[in-house]
């Protein structure tokens, strides 16, 4: 089952879960396959994402990043690739790390509970991905909160570093497919620790 966007859906795809509107109204029952009226359906009520069953129907196409996406990552790649250089990496600047945050919350904020188009693809670098998604999803929640601008801006920006610890650890570390050893299961625990040092220099 994969959770897509309304603009990733084609004829012929096989709907995984029903699709209902707001009120709860029956749209699209689960294993029918998308239709032409189907389409005009989820655009007429604002049917935004939606699952579909990847074993019965063709893939998704691929959704093009957006300009949010890619301030978010910028920020990150950019962290990432001070540390990949070698020596004491500076801490990143507090401004660039700001501004993807303000973009964040003012995207979430005009698109209310339309947060999808912030999803990446499989071919996206694990660490960013999850980390931009996490920020989404958590001022998502906060906007629902109605917790004031200011504090959105913190938890996006909080967000966007939570993992940053992970980048002060060796590549192959939080890559591996195998489970850790002990010694490296400790590693990865302190990551934690790691990010909070490092983010507490930026004065972000």
């Amino acid at each position: 089952m994969l959770f897509v966007t309304s603009s990733q859906v084609t004829e012929g795809m096989c709907v995984a879960e029903d699709v209902v509107d707001h009120g709860g109204r029956m749209l699209i029952s689960r294993g029918q396959r998308i239709g032409p009226e189907h389409l005009k359906r989820l655009h007429k009520f604002g049917i935004q994402s939606l699952f579909i069953d990847q074993n019965r129907g063709e893939k998704p196409k691929p959704v093009g990043k957006s300009s949010l996406r890619k301030q978010c990552e910028s920020v990150l790649n950019t962290i990432c690739c001070r540390f990949t250089s070698g020596g004491s990496p500076p801490p990143p600047d507090p401004g660039e790390i700001r501004a993807a945050a303000d973009a964040l919350v003012t995207s979430l904020v005009k698109a209310g509970k339309s947060i999808v188009s912030l999803s990446g693809s499989a071919e996206d670098e694990q660490l960013t991905h999850h980390s931009i998604n996490v920020a989404a999803l958590a001022v998502a929640l906060a906007i629902d909160l109605r917790l004031p601008r200011q504090m959105l801006m913190e938890i996006g920006s909080a967000m966007l570093l939570h993992d940053v610890g992970f980048m002060l650890l060796p590549h192959e570390l939080y890559h591996r497919t195998e489970p850790p050893s002990r010694s490296e299961a400790r590693q990865l625990k302190a990551h934690t620790v790691l990010g909070y040092d490092f983010v507490l220099k930026t004065g972000a």
